[in-house]
């Protein structure tokens, strides 16, 4: 059964917050290393198709609907669309499909990218180490391009994000006192999938830090810009990156790539103020916020 938090007062949903280096353990030893590289989409990836669990749809009220009838999740993406008027991320309307509930993370890189509830969660992340009381959890992977250049970057090719409803429960109420506001957490996370990281701007949808009763439900100006130098914002931007389209590498999906080929990046929310990092399988950064 889903837990009501019974203290939303004190009690954060930890999303991680700004950092320039990461911690990576390197056999014995463990070694610094820098975060910095820029992670987005191909252009010619847009726009962007992911399906939703249809377990959603009890969550999903009438009023839930806006006047186009975009259920929550396409709201939010509709936000971050509205960011960047040169571009269209996201393809709608959004499919809804069977719950997919996999025991193994990496059983996720497959045909399709989605926004899951996972009802028995994770007893342990990618290195053993306990995420049971996270809240969700989001999983990209990506790959180096232009390795040793001045253009080195990630490209990101899937993303899948997950809602831990064994243990907590979300509502499209705003400013529950006792539970998660799903379109909150999700534009967060569906920021995330766009390249954006984690800042320490109070006001940003991408801060590290939600109580439960909070509700965010569009990015601000600072938000905004921050798409906008990552995409462009289809006029003069100082700073602009628009990615370039594919040239050398042609399209792929991500399930012709080999593992060992890819980048595996999964971030634990953890409703005990804890916030976890994992890359390829092992835990690079965990910080307790204060």
């Amino acid at each position: 059964m889903a837990r009501a938090l019974l203290f939303p007062s004190i009690l954060l949903l930890s999303a991680c917050g700004d950092r320039l280096g990461e911690v990576e353990s390197t056999g014995a030893s463990t070694s610094f290393i820098e975060d910095s590289l820029p992670r987005y989409w191909y252009a010619d990836s847009f726009p962007l198709k992911f399906v939703y669990a249809e377990d959603f749809e009890e969550d999903f009220g009438p009023g839930d609907e806006d006047e186009e009838g975009n259920n929550p999740f396409e709201q939010m993406m509709l936000q971050w669309n509205k960011a960047v008027a040169s571009r269209n991320f996201f393809d709608f309307p959004l499919e809804s499909v069977p719950n997919v509930e996999h025991s193994d993370l990496r059983d996720y890189r497959d045909g399709d990218m989605g926004i899951y509830k996972h009802h028995s969660w994770f007893r342990h992340g990618p290195d053993g180490r306990s995420i049971r009381y996270s809240v969700a959890i989001a999983q990209i992977y990506s790959i180096e391009r232009d390795v040793l250049t001045d253009s080195h970057h990630k490209e990101i090719l899937h993303v899948d994000i997950l809602f831990n409803t064994r243990e907590w429960e979300f509502t499209t109420e705003a400013n529950d006192p006792g539970r998660y506001d799903l379109y909150t957490i999700f534009l967060h996370e569906i920021g995330h999938a766009l390249g954006l990281r984690h800042t320490r701007e109070g006001s940003s949808v991408m801060r590290p830090t939600f109580m439960t009763s909070e509700s965010m439900r569009a990015p601000n100006a600072y938000d905004k810009e921050s798409i906008r130098e990552i995409y462009g914002d289809g006029g003069p931007s100082k700073g602009a990156r628009s990615p370039p389209e594919r040239k050398r590498w042609g399209k792929r999906d991500v399930t012709s790539y080999e593992e060992e080929e890819l980048e595996r990046t999964v971030i634990s929310l953890d409703a005990e103020g804890m916030c976890q990092h994992y890359r390829d399988s092992r835990l690079i950064y965990s910080h307790q916020l204060p």
